[in-house]
């Protein structure tokens, strides 16, 4: 069958749309505007207008989009990050342009999306900071209980060991936000903008009562504040923890909030935990991260079974 010589109108529409002469600084304020409407957190947001700030240090905002191909993206902006920069970091700005094309492409801003045939860099496994259990006893034990302070520290430190919150994530609790009776957290914006109720344990429960309790009534909403009612901030919170640590004799690994968070995953793994349930306790939006977990601590729980076989102990 002959095909006909009109196109439809919708096929003219998009062929305009495509060939509207857009800059890359101005595919960067499209997807800023579509990040921002699907409502992002703001640590989200910030991470991705990084990478492309990364990106424009290299390739000037003024060229056109349409003229931008993968070796250019190779060629001037990759290959001296390759020079430079770890992996992980390379491989992150990889993902933000590859997303950003993907919104142009959607938008019939332009019609390929170069970025998908950039090249990633091997990343070799990563080892991530954690502590033992008797190490975060040894934290726990050099706090002043007494204060008000020190049981605000044991409570926010234990949050974090407990529910593998990031620190941003704790720091934005809200009084209103603790169900003691259930034992959650209600309604927690992640890292990808996702809403979530997190569970906690009956300990963290008792010790969140505790200090709720003498947490009293501030104008502030914050959970966790400073004793003139005020919320505390990040690189308070960071000084803290790092002081502890180093009164508490901990060598040998940084502890630091996101300690915490690798903890927990290296008990749960340790312990035999299911992993599909560390990755929803984790929030991580695949089992990559997962997996890493394991590759790591795997040796671990070869040593604990040889310690603790029966067969091996008879």
């Amino acid at each position: 069958m002959r095909r006909t010589n009109r196109l439809e109108d919708q096929q003219v529409v998009g062929l305009q749309q495509i060939s509207t002469a857009i800059t890359l600084g101005e595919a960067i304020k499209v997807y800023e505007t579509h990040l921002k409407r699907r409502n992002v957190s703001s640590y989200t947001l910030q991470h991705e207008m990084d990478n492309l700030r990364a990106v424009v240090k290299r390739m000037p905002k003024d060229t056109l989009l349409l003229d931008i191909s993968t070796e250019d993206l190779e060629k001037q902006v990759f290959d001296e990050m390759r020079q430079k920069l770890k992996a992980v970091t390379i491989n992150g700005r990889i993902k933000t342009i590859r997303r950003l094309f993907k919104v142009c492409v959607e938008l019939n801003l332009c019609s390929v999306n170069v970025a998908n045939q950039l090249t990633k860099v091997i990343e070799h496994p990563q080892s991530f900071p954690s502590l033992t259990l008797e190490q975060f006893k040894k934290i726990l034990s050099v706090i002043d209980m007494h204060t008000f302070t020190g049981l605000r520290d044991a409570v926010m430190i234990s949050t974090m060991y407990d529910t593998a919150l990031r620190l941003r994530e704790t720091l934005s609790l809200e009084v209103s936000q603790v169900d003691l009776d259930q034992r959650f957290f209600r309604k927690v914006p992640g890292k990808n903008g996702k809403i979530e109720d997190i569970p906690f344990s009956r300990k963290l429960a008792g010790l969140l009562k505790k200090y709720l309790d003498v947490r009293g009534e501030f104008s502030t909403t914050a959970l966790f504040v400073t004793l003139d009612g005020k919320p505390i901030q990040r690189r308070t919170v960071q000084d803290r923890i790092h002081n502890l640590g180093k009164l508490a004799g901990i060598e040998g690994v940084r502890v630091s909030p996101h300690t915490f968070r690798h903890s927990l995953a290296r008990e749960w793994v340790l312990n035999g935990g299911d992993p599909y349930v560390l990755q929803r306790v984790m929030r991580h939006s695949n089992m990559d991260m997962v997996r890493r977990y394991i590759h790591l601590w795997g040796s671990e729980i070869q040593e604990q079974h040889d310690k603790f076989s029966p067969l091996e102990n008879m």
